[in-house]
């Protein structure tokens, strides 16, 4: 009689539903420097007198951006 895989194992790999993060702490972090990076540039756009619209395009870019720098700038040493 052949046990399948998980009848013989004790160990649980997932930790308890208190215990998840919906984000790990690095990723929070990048993508809360894209975010402020993102509104940094719409706010400097509006600023220099261009449209809400173009304000959001510009916004909008700068978060591609950023979140590509900040993934790469921000080491993942753990």
């Amino acid at each position: 009689m052949a046990l399948s895989e998980t009848e013989g194992s004790e160990v649980n790999q997932n930790p308890p539903p208190e215990h998840r993060h919906l984000l790990t702490p690095r990723a929070a972090l990048v993508i809360l420097f894209a975010v402020l990076t993102a509104l940094g540039v719409g706010a400097l756009t509006v600023a220099a007198g261009q449209t809400l619209a173009e304000a959001v395009l510009a916004g909008g870019g700068a978060l591609g951006g950023a979140l590509l720098l900040f993934n790469q700038v921000i080491g993942n040493d753990g």
